[in-house]
């Protein structure tokens, strides 16, 4: 992407070098090299934002560890560069770090640096691994105060990329949806769903606000489904701990959302036509080529897609 000009990043609410985050950016023949996925990311690549959960420092309750962990940040070494403001070069432009609830806020508005290294102080996830009972109903248990919302550091990457050459791609996840699906804890997955909603809500009224929403493709989507909740209300129920091969939904709307539905070619016999996630990513490829585009997704994985365009 940027070397058609784009300004491009990153943002989830686990690891950025996790996975889905990380395998939007680069590419690796481990998923679990995370120092050096991290250093291939926070390289002289074609990133210019990360941010995510990672912090070596603080576990998920944002307390301050006896012990670094440094394996979500790249090592030691690139860490204390990348707290020492040295760590890119002149010509791909160094990373500016950020941490705190308020450093992320103050990104979603006015001047920006060029290159930004959002690591929020929570050690894998933002929100869902935090104390309490982990199988309360959604939002029974505190939230976190001192991590910024997922709304909030897309709202800071929407700044930070629009004002990056070209135009800008950035990919918002709600990775946890897929943790909390995975461990069973139907409460926290909700409110990670809702989470992600507030995200997407955010974006496009970030879009809106600068006169981009007409000329955005946004796409809404997720990579598989997970846990296949099952059962009657409220008594839902995880079938599995593992990702399934249940269609998934896709919403869309912006220049070139139409060619998502010719694509549909597919027939499922319960849920209808679909496409299959490479003809997604083939009409997403397309509009980067010509069209400013702002994609958003879920959990973390591989499947087909099923859905329709506005």
């Amino acid at each position: 992407m940027a070397a058609a000009g784009k300004a491009t990043g990153v943002v989830s609410t686990v690891p950025f070098t996790h996975a889905t985050p990380a395998g939007f950016a680069v590419s690796h023949a481990d998923r679990g090299a995370y120092p050096e996925i991290a250093r291939l990311m926070l390289g002289d690549g074609d990133l210019d934002v990360v941010m995510g959960a990672g912090h070596p420092w603080h576990d998920d309750d944002g307390r301050r560890c006896d012990v670094a962990d440094y394996r979500w940040v790249g090592g030691a070494a690139t860490w204390d560069s990348l707290v020492a403001g040295q760590l890119g070069s002149a010509d791909a432009g160094y990373w500016t770090l950020v941490s705190t609830r308020a450093q992320f806020r103050a990104l979603g508005s006015g001047p920006a640096p060029r290159r930004v290294a959002g690591v929020a102080m929570a050690r894998e996830t933002l929100q869902e691994q935090r104390d309490g009972d982990p199988l309360a109903a959604p939002f029974a248990e505190p939230r976190r105060d001192d991590v910024p919302s997922l709304a909030e550091m897309a709202l800071a990457a929407l700044n930070v990329l629009d004002g990056g050459p070209g135009r800008l791609l950035p990919a918002d996840r709600g990775g946890a949806v897929d943790w909390a699906s995975h461990d069973g804890r139907l409460g926290r997955m909700i409110e990670e769903m809702t989470d992600f909603n507030r995200a997407v809500e955010a974006v496009l009224a970030g879009l809106d606000e600068r006169g981009l929403l007409g000329e955005t493709l946004v796409v809404v989507t997720a990579d598989h489904e997970c846990g296949h909740l099952a059962g009657p209300v409220p008594a839902y129920v995880f079938l599995t701990g593992d990702h399934t091969n249940s269609l998934v939904p896709l919403f869309a709307r912006g220049p070139g959302s139409g060619e998502l539905v010719v694509r549909a070619m597919e027939t499922d016999p319960v849920r209808g036509p679909y496409l299959d996630n490479c003809e997604l990513g083939a009409t997403l490829v397309g509009a980067a080529a010509g069209l400013r585009s702002c994609r958003t997704d879920g959990p973390e994985g591989s499947n087909t897609n099923t859905g329709r365009s506005d």
